[in-house]
C-alpha cells in the first residue's frame, strides 16, 4: 500500500468484483457466507453506497487455509481473508417497486484468488444463476426509473462514440484518414451490439450469425429511397442504416441532434437536468386523485359508475391560462438562451397505445403529422423548410416490452434545444401515474415515432436526471 496525507492506504493488488443481483439475494448471501463476521448487518435497512466489511467464512475457510499461506495478509481490502460487501439500491426512492428487483443486490469486492471460489460457490452451493450482457442490459431497462447502460448510454465518451459509429463499418473510414486501428477491435463493439440490441428470447440465434460473419469483409449498404421521403430531407445526416456482420446496425451522428456539427455532445445528468424537467411539469396542469378523507365526505352519496382505468393510462394535462403559457414561454426562451454547450438529454418513453420502439427510431414532435401529409404529396420547396423546422428530436437507443409496465417502453436521447423549442407553447402535456405513490402524476410529452420515413405512433416522453 501507499500512504496519502489523509491516512488512508492505497492497495495495488488485483481485486475481484462479484455482483449479485435479485429478490433473493440477501438470502443467498448468508447461505455462501455463513458464520462470517458481521453478517448480522445485513438484517438491517442499508442504503446505497454502504461498504460493509467481512472476515473469511466458515464455508471457505478450510479452502483458503492452504491456498494462501504463501500470502502475507493485512488489515486492508487486499487481504485473501476480507471480504467486502457495498450495498447496491441506485433506485433507492422506488425500491418497494417490483421493476426494480432485477437492478438491486450487492457487490462483493474481494482478492482476485478468491474470486472464482466464491463464484462457484454462489452458483452450486447458493442456487445463483449466471448471467451475461443480455439480462444484465434487461434489468436496467426494466428498473424504475431505467438505470444507464455503459457504454450505450454514454455517446459523449469515446467508447460511447465507438459503440455507435457502427462497429467494423467504422474501421474503413478511420484507415482511410491514418487512424489506424486493428478490425478486431470493431468486431468486438459488433458483437457487443449483438448481444445489447438484440433478441431477448433468441440472442444466441443471432449472435452466432454475426460470429460466423467474422471473416467475412464487412459492407455497410445504403438502402436506395425510391420516392421522397422523411429520412433523405432530414435525417440522412442523424441515422445510417446498414448490414455489418450479417446483422443490421444503425450508426447515429450525435452531432446533428444539436445541429452544431464537428462539436462534440455533452449529456446533461443529476441536478443539471432539473431546470429541464422543471420546464416539462409546467406544460399543463395535472389533476391528482382525491385522498381517502376527500372521498369519505362523499359517503352518503351516490357514486357515478365507470370504468376503472389502468394505472398505466395517460390523461391530458389541462391547458394553461394565457397568463401562466406566457409565464412558461418566457422560461423556455431564457433557458435556451443560458444553454451554452451543445447538450443531448436521456429520456424514457412509454408507447401511447399499442406500438413497439426499436433502435433508430426517431422522435419527432406530434404536431409533425400535419406537416408530414403535406411535404409527401407535393415537391414544393417550402415542404424542406417545414422539415428544417420540425427536424427530429431524437433517436430511440433501447426498447422492448416491460411486464411491470404492461407496455413497450425505451431510452432514447433528444437534443436540449430542440426539447425546448418543442416545450415552448405546446399543449400535448400527458400525465401518468406513478406507480404506488397514492395517486400522484409525472407530466410528460407527447412525440410521434417514426420508422423507415413512415409515423408508427405516438408515444409518452420524460426526462431521466
Amino acid at each position: 500500500g501507499v500512504g496519502a496525507d489523509c491516512g488512508a492506504t492505497l492497495s495495488t493488488a488485483p481485486l475481484a468484483l462479484l455482483r449479485i443481483r435479485g429478490r433473493a439475494s440477501t438470502s443467498t448471501l448468508r447461505e455462501v457466507l455463513k458464520k462470517a463476521e458481521n453478517m448480522g448487518l445485513l438484517e438491517d435497512d442499508v442504503n446505497h453506497g454502504t461498504l460493509i466489511k467481512l472476515g473469511t467464512p466458515t464455508s471457505l475457510a478450510s479452502a483458503l487455509k492452504n491456498d494462501f499461506e504463501s500470502i502475507p495478509d493485512s488489515d486492508g481490502i487486499a487481504s485473501p481473508s476480507s471480504i467486502f460487501l457495498k450495498c447496491h439500491q441506485p433506485n433507492q426512492n422506488y425500491q418497494n417497486l417490483p421493476h426494480n428487483l432485477a437492478c438491486s443486490g450487492w457487490d462483493i469486492i474481494c482478492h482476485a484468488s478468491v474470486g472464482a471460489m466464491l463464484f462457484q460457490s454462489f452458483v452450486n452451493n447458493g442456487g445463483a444463476c449466471a448471467i451475461g450482457l443480455v439480462e444484465d442490459a434487461r434489468a436496467h431497462l426494466e428498473a424504475y426509473p431505467p438505470l444507464p447502460l455503459f457504454p450505450r448510454d454514454y455517446p459523449d465518451t469515446d467508447e460511447g462514440k465507438s459503440y455507435w459509429e457502427g462497429g467494423a463499418s467504422f474501421a474503413a473510414g478511420k484507415r482511410s484518414e491514418g487512424i489506424k486501428e486493428s478490425m478486431a477491435h470493431w468486431k468486438d463493439w459488433a458483437v457487443l451490439r449483438t448481444c445489447l440490441e438484440g433478441s431477448w428470447g433468441r440472442i444466441n440465434t443471432e449472435l452466432k450469425r454475426t460470429l460466423r460473419c467474422w471473416k467475412q469483409h464487412d459492407s455497410l449498404e445504403r438502402k436506395k429511397p425510391e420516392k421522397k421521403k422523411l429520412d433523405e430531407l432530414a435525417t440522412c445526416e442523424l441515422i445510417t442504416k446498414g448490414a455489418v456482420f450479417g446483422r443490421g446496425v444503425a450508426s447515429i451522428h450525435w452531432p446533428s441532434l444539436i445541429s452544431i456539427d464537428g462539436t462534440s455532445t455533452i449529456v446533461v445528468r443529476g441536478s443539471f437536468g432539473i431546470p429541464f424537467l422543471q420546464l416539462l411539469h409546467g406544460c399543463g396542469r395535472l389533476c391528482h386523485s382525491k385522498s381517502g378523507s376527500d372521498s369519505s365526505k362523499m359517503t352518503g352519496q351516490r357514486r357515478p359508475r365507470r370504468k376503472v382505468r389502468h394505472s398505466a393510462f395517460a390523461v391530458h394535462a389541462s391547458p394553461l391560462s394565457k397568463k401562466d403559457s406566457e409565464a412558461h414561454s418566457n422560461l423556455c426562451q431564457q433557458l435556451k438562451t443560458s444553454l451554452s454547450l451543445p447538450a443531448l438529454l436521456r429520456c424514457e418513453l412509454y408507447c401511447d397505445g399499442k406500438g413497439t420502439l426499436n433502435i433508430g427510431d426517431l422522435i419527432l414532435p406530434s404536431e409533425f403529422q400535419n406537416y408530414h401529409d403535406n411535404i409527401i404529396g407535393s415537391d414544393s420547396e417550402n415542404g424542406n423548410e417545414l422539415l428544417d423546422e420540425k427536424s427530429p428530436l431524437g433517436v430511440v437507443v433501447a426498447g422492448g416490452f416491460s411486464p411491470s409496465r404492461g407496455k413497450c417502453h425505451g431510452i432514447c436521447f433528444v437534443g436540449a434545444a430542440k426539447l425546448i423549442n418543442t416545450m415552448k407553447g405546446t399543449d400535448n402535456g400527458m400525465g401518468m401515474t406513478i406507480p404506488q405513490s397514492n395517486g400522484r402524476k409525472k407530466m410528460m410529452l407527447k412525440v410521434m415515432i417514426v420508422r423507415d420515413a413512415s409515423p408508427t405512433g405516438y408515444a409518452l416522453l420524460s426526462i431521466l436526471l
